[in-house]
């Protein structure tokens, strides 16, 4: 091969890699839209904190716990969260990163539940595609996880609702997550505990997370916003309101073992 030959193979050479990086780098950003003009709401019961509103987007999220009053809001770039209360008017901003450490929660493990699982199945529904994985616990139980993969979201928005379902590490939006449990938890059998526990059906399936409802909606960026005028104040205070803390006082004043919440007051005599 000649100098001149060589020398325009080195070029091409060069602009091949080049062209291979610039896909590479944008191929990831192309994975989840960046912009939408849609929302999904999913009206979900858990089974310790209740009835939810989950509203999201590729790269947003709203959480409404309608038991508990209070709402988590996130969206991209910067996926800062704004926890507030529309009864109180009161709001707390956060980061992703201090809110893992309060429940706790390792987004790195997300990628690695599908190598922990078996795939079973996917399915359409409501326009959405839906994967179904269980994983098979040592003592015998069974643990489904239906996860929304399609549309696809950002990182940020699936590891904020596992994280706040205080799941295991996972990837997409959770759409229902169900236990098949082998045996009841802290229990044996024969004793009044498991008894109750049969009873209650704490000791067969339990859908721990349910969606009941699905709607495509209008995007409405104002849904992922914290509304403006409210007043700071600190975690704690968040998730009871002044309506509910009146009400638990009221009922310890009953009790004769009153004392205000969180003042650190003495019990009346």
């Amino acid at each position: 091969m000649s100098q001149g030959a060589l020398y325009v193979w080195k070029i091409m050479a060069a602009a091949s890699m080049a062209v291979l990086f610039a896909v590479a780098v944008i191929l990831p950003s192309l994975a989840v839209p960046q912009s939408t003009d849609f929302e999904y709401l999913f009206v979900q019961q858990q089974a310790f904190s209740g009835l939810h509103k989950i509203y999201w987007t590729p790269t947003a999220l709203r959480i409404d716990c309608v038991t508990q009053g209070y709402t988590i809001v996130m969206h991209a770039p910067e996926y800062k969260l704004a926890i507030f209360r529309t009864d109180d008017k009161v709001y707390r901003n956060t980061t992703l990163q201090d809110f893992f450490h309060n429940y706790p929660y390792n987004p790195r493990k997300a990628d690695q539940y599908k190598l922990r699982c078996l795939k079973l199945e996917t399915t359409k529904r409501d326009g959405l595609e839906i994967v179904r994985y269980r994983k098979n616990e040592h003592d015998g139980s069974m643990h489904d996880l239906y996860t929304v993969e399609s549309p696809a979201v950002a990182p940020q928005v699936s590891d904020m609702l596992f994280a706040y379902y205080r799941m295991e590490p996972a990837r997409g939006i959770v759409y229902r997550t169900h236990w098949d449990r082998a045996k009841p938890l802290h229990t044996r059998p024969g004793t009044e505990s498991w008894q109750n526990s049969v009873i209650n059906g704490e000791t067969s399936k339990k859908d721990m997370v349910l969606t009941t409802e699905v709607k495509k909606l209008k995007y409405n960026p104002a849904d992922f916003e914290c509304p403006k005028g409210y007043k700071a104040v600190s975690r704690e205070e968040l998730y009871t309101s002044k309506d509910q803390k009146r009400q638990a006082e009221s009922l310890l004043d009953d009790l004769n073992i009153g004392g205000k919440l969180g003042s650190g007051g003495k019990a009346k005599p």
